[in-house]
């Protein structure tokens, strides 16, 4: 098939985006900015062209020969020509492409989007592919765990919310929560640089608890007002004398998300046990996606792993 990969600057990507009606917040270039800005890494726009069509859009970060993922709950950014007849185009277009980025780039990292189903270009490419999960809240109905609705039918009046207010507490809960999980202080401040641009680009919102006048904890979200998403990267700890606290907090986040016109949250990430078994009783859809890696290296290895076992055979057979 006739497929052209064309690189874009800033300025045509943005126009680029435009003329196939594409809103997605995370291939913006305002956020891909801010990415490589506070995580040091180099970003490129690219687009898979057929018979001078654009059926791919991709945007990607990278470093030292390497295409990265920032952060450990950003999606890659990819958009696909929806076909009605002639899908396998795309198919074609996409194994064009990551036959592109291993000629190039010696380590591929990318997490595909919860939208992207078919891998089999990445098979066929022979990427290293692992089943991850996520958590996602339709905002349609509050419909919970009868633990949680027991939890918010119980009234505290010492216990306020709030959206948007004390900063200065929310990056320090946040910070102090992230030196507990043990993340170095380089990421720490990655985080927190990207989080305060974004916080300016007017795409970030902290939803608060509050106990006697007192700040407990915080929850961030991301939010695409064009796809009508929230994502929430990061969830405070509580102070677990306040019974029920996490509970009261997410229920405030989700309903003033819901009166924004938000349709959806993604509570970024279900593979952690202990963390799954309390977000399953806010009654969400548990959703799949892909990570995927190639090591050029690793690959040479294991494609001569079958040429030593075939030629060891052949010596054993003559030696006996």
């Amino acid at each position: 098939m006739d497929f052209k990969l064309i690189y874009f600057n800033d300025c045509d990507w943005k126009c680029l985006r435009e003329s196939v009606f594409e809103t997605d917040f995370f291939g913006s270039v305002e956020f891909l900015q801010i990415v490589s800005k506070n995580y040091s890494l180099g970003y490129k726009n690219c687009a898979v062209l057929y018979k001078d069509q654009p059926v791919i859009l991709f945007s990607f970060f990278y470093k030292s020969g390497s295409v990265i993922l920032p952060n450990h709950y950003y999606y890659q950014y990819i958009w696909l020509k929806n076909f009605i007849r002639e899908s396998w185009i795309v198919i074609e277009g996409i194994d064009f492409l990551l036959g592109h980025l291993k000629n190039t780039y010696k380590r591929i990292n990318i997490r595909l989007p919860l939208s992207f189903k078919d891998v089999r270009p990445f098979i066929w490419q022979h990427f290293d592919i692992k089943i991850r999960y996520t958590y996602i809240k339709n905002l349609s109905g509050f419909d919970y765990h009868p633990n949680i609705m027991r939890i918010l039918k119980k009234t505290d009046d010492k216990l306020a919310f709030a959206e948007d207010s004390d900063w200065n507490l929310v990056w320090e809960h946040h910070i102090n929560d992230l030196k507990d999980f043990n993340i170095p202080k380089k990421k720490i401040n990655e985080y927190l640089g990207f989080f305060k641009e974004i916080k300016e680009l007017g795409s970030l919102k902290t939803f608060n608890i509050y106990y006697d006048g007192n700040f407990i904890s915080s929850i961030l979200a991301i939010i695409d007002k064009n796809s009508k998403w929230a994502y929430f990267p990061l969830i405070g700890t509580t102070d677990s004398v306040v019974g029920g606290a996490s509970a009261k907090l997410y229920h405030f986040s989700l309903e003033t998300l819901k009166s924004m016109g938000i349709l959806k949250v993604d509570f970024c990430g279900a593979n952690i046990k202990t963390i799954a078994r309390f977000k399953q009783k806010f009654n969400p859809s548990l959703e799949y996606y892909f990570d995927l890696k190639y090591y050029k290296n690793l690959n040479r290895y294991r494609n001569l792993v079958p040429d030593f076992a075939f030629y060891f055979k052949k010596i054993k057979n003559i030696i006996l």
